[in-house]
Parts: C-alpha cells; structure tokens; sequence
C-alpha cells in the first residue's frame, strides 16, 4: 500500500488552498435600534470548491495536479 501523502494543486495557479461556496447564512435583525444575530441557514445546494488564489471553479479531480 502506498502512504505516501500527494500535494494537490489547482493547475491554473498552483495555489493549495480551496474555498467552498458558502451554503450558510447568518440572519441579523434590527431589535431595539440595533442589529443582533437572530439564527443562521443553511442552503440546500451542491457545494461547490474554488480555488483561494485564482477563483476557478474545481468541477472535478481533473482540474487538480499533483506535485
């Protein structure tokens, strides 16, 4: 068995670090004259990664290389 760890990077840029698209949403409402967290929600959509440096959309493994 191979342990040996590899090093994903997104083929534009290199960079190493993704980012998802936020499904999660905190809620503010004005109560008194000021504004306080009232719940968060969570979207019921597919998450979706991003590259942290470039903004490219990772739609598969495909898009990633390993160094």
């Amino acid at each position: 068995m191979n342990n040996k760890k590899k090093n994903l990077k997104c083929k534009s840029c290199g960079c190493s670090e993704f980012v998802t698209k936020p499904n999660q949403y905190e809620v503010y409402e004005v109560i008194d004259d000021n504004l306080k967290y009232t719940h968060s929600e969570t979207v019921d959509e597919e998450t979706r990664l991003f590259c942290r440096d470039c903004s490219k959309e990772l739609k598969n493994a495909d898009e990633l290389i390993s160094a």
